[in-house]
């Protein structure tokens, strides 16, 4: 029999290589198919982590994705938009309210773009999460999500809508395999065509990511390539 909670083969009431016992129900990290993480500890180094929480948790990289955040240029945004039209359009109907009621009918039909862009880099795996998470952090994408393997982390937020673009979803993957990889997935909502505006918005993620690591090693200069 499997052990429910590690996999193993020949596990009886107990399981040989976890040691424990099958009555136990498993948590939801097991559930959802993650390994759970080992507890950090103070000191341990976070540049050769993939651990999310640790990440949060150390002074330097809150800091760094602190003045990201503070660095944010203020954005013009398509509701922004629209509530200024509705203030002074003589019309009764609310663009605003129209446009929240329609987009997620478009989006669940499968009216979507989809760009993505991969990237191996030769830069230790904590570094590159914490650009990547700063990264986010500068273009106004709140987090919703993280998913997490000792070696992998998923982190997924929601992108703001801009004049061309509706608001959308981006997910970005690090992960040790065994080099490191960066896997950003841009999807906007409601919308057949972005007008390069996706790939675009990839490629300058991407750029801003390999300068942020650079300037986190002092200016070094960091390998990397688009991957397939």
């Amino acid at each position: 029999m499997l052990c429910i909670h590690c996999g193993a083969d020949d596990a009886g009431k107990f399981c040989p290589a976890c040691g424990r016992r099958q009555t136990e129900p498993p948590t939801a990290a097991e559930d959802a198919g993650f390994e759970l993480l080992p507890e950090t500890k103070p000191g341990d180094d976070w540049t050769r982590s993939l651990h999310f929480r640790q990440l949060l948790e150390t002074p330097e990289p809150r800091r760094h994705i602190a003045r990201a955040v503070s660095d944010a240029p203020q954005r013009l945004t398509a509701e922004d938009l629209l509530r200024v039209f509705d203030a002074v359009a003589p019309v009764q109907v609310s663009l605003t309210k129209l446009t929240d009621a329609i987009l997620p009918v478009v989006d669940k039909l499968g009216i979507a773009t989809q760009r993505s862009l991969h990237l191996a880099i030769d830069a230790p795996p904590g570094r590159v999460l914490l650009a990547s998470l700063a990264g986010m952090g500068f273009r106004g994408i709140r987090v919703h999500s993280v998913q997490q393997s000792v070696d992998r982390c998923e982190v997924s937020g929601d992108v703001p809508s801009t004049v061309w673009t509706n608001p959308g979803t981006l997910t970005c993957v690090v992960s040790r395999t065994p080099s490191i990889t960066w896997h950003a997935t841009l999807r906007i909502r409601g919308q057949w065509y972005d007008w390069g505006k996706g790939q675009n918005y990839l490629d300058s993620l991407a750029r801003g990511l390999i300068a942020d690591v650079t300037e986190q090693m002092g200016g070094q200069t960091i390998p990397h390539r688009v991957a397939a």
